[in-house]
């Protein structure tokens, strides 16, 4: 799990505007934590072997209702959007479907 990943869920955490589920490999995920000196308390950590299998698996959180948003972590892109395009399991609908990526630059007057 890469640091901004990590730090951004939990921070959403913090400031009350998501529950974060973190799903991936389990053991990879508390040694970023642990690298970064960033605390998991009462995150729910859902284990996988591989990002590919993350994705599914977040896929599947999202048709089961367990989870609302996805979020983006330490996998490419084109395996996350892979596992949500899919076209027996992904979380397709017949609605457009929308993928924002945003920068915030600190030197910046606006995101990018």
């Amino acid at each position: 799990m890469d640091h901004n990943s990590l730090v951004g869920a939990l921070e959403a955490a913090q400031q009350g505007l998501i529950e974060p589920v973190l799903v991936g490999p389990e053991a990879r995920i508390r040694a970023a934590a642990d690298h970064e000196q960033l605390g998991l308390e009462g995150i729910e950590i859902v284990d996988c072997p591989h990002s590919h299998a993350a994705a599914e698996t977040a896929c599947q959180l999202i048709r089961e209702a367990r989870a609302e948003a996805l979020m983006k972590g330490d996998l490419g892109t084109s395996e996350l959007l892979g596992a949500v395009v899919h076209k027996t399991h992904g979380i397709r609908t017949e609605r457009r479907l929308s993928h924002v990526f945003v920068f915030d630059i600190p030197n910046y007057h606006k995101p990018w």
